[in-house]
């Protein structure tokens, strides 16, 4: 006969292994470091804590590794292909980031429309083209097409120094100011810039997933 002593040690081993496993979440860039994302993955620990977290960095591909399998979920800025759900978690500021050297750095704030003669930094063909439009607000609200440099990258390291050569711009969030300072570049207010919105991301098939349920 199973004592209630017993008992109570076979649901507590069968709760610790419920518990117990490993998640892989994709981190946009430094998306982890925005609040309210801190909190959500401490809470995680706090509810799981023998689950493995393992957090991959990902560029602006982010969404491809989602496609790919690569990670159970992750921390994204909105927009994502189709295919893909997301939980929207906060919106925020976007601005400009531009070289140093470009005398636009001391008119802001500014607009759209002041920028229509600048160059973006562009993305590898790797980026899904609902991210690159949103991103680089192409087409601009009066129609005309975003003029690009030759480059194309696939993360926002990899465009910094080449915007702090004043190869081209972009329009990141805010945040950047604080996540991404480098010498020879500048982050700049634009006033009429869509709010970015972030987000956590999972593949329909994972939605149900008992450590994708827990985060979500």
């Amino acid at each position: 006969m199973v004592t209630a002593t017993e008992e109570l040690r076979w649901q507590a081993e069968t709760h610790a292994n419920a518990d117990a496993g490993r998640i892989v979440i994709g981190s946009f860039e430094a998306i982890t470091s925005m609040d309210p994302i801190p909190a959500i993955m401490e809470e995680l620990r706090w509810e799981r804590p023998q689950l493995d977290v393992e957090v991959l960095r990902t560029g602006f591909d982010s969404a491809a590794a989602i496609l790919r399998g690569e990670v159970d979920a992750a921390f994204v800025f909105l927009p994502v292909p189709d295919g893909i759900q997301t939980l929207p978690l906060e919106s925020g500021r976007r601005c400009a980031v531009m070289s140093s050297g470009n005398a636009l750095v001391d008119k802001g704030p500014l607009t759209l429309a002041d920028l229509a003669d600048q160059s973006h930094i562009g993305w590898s063909d790797q980026v899904p083209k609902v991210y690159r439009d949103f991103w680089a607000v192409d087409p601009r609200p009066d129609g005309s097409p975003v003029r690009y440099s030759p480059h194309a990258v696939v993360d926002y390291e990899s465009a910094l120094p080449l915007i702090a050569m004043g190869e081209g711009i972009q329009l990141p969030p805010d945040a950047g100011r604080w996540l991404y300072p480098r010498p020879g570049v500048s982050y700049v207010e634009v006033t009429d810039l869509e709010p970015w919105t972030a987000a956590l991301a999972w593949l329909p098939a994972r939605r149900d997933d008992p450590f994708v349920t827990a985060l979500r």
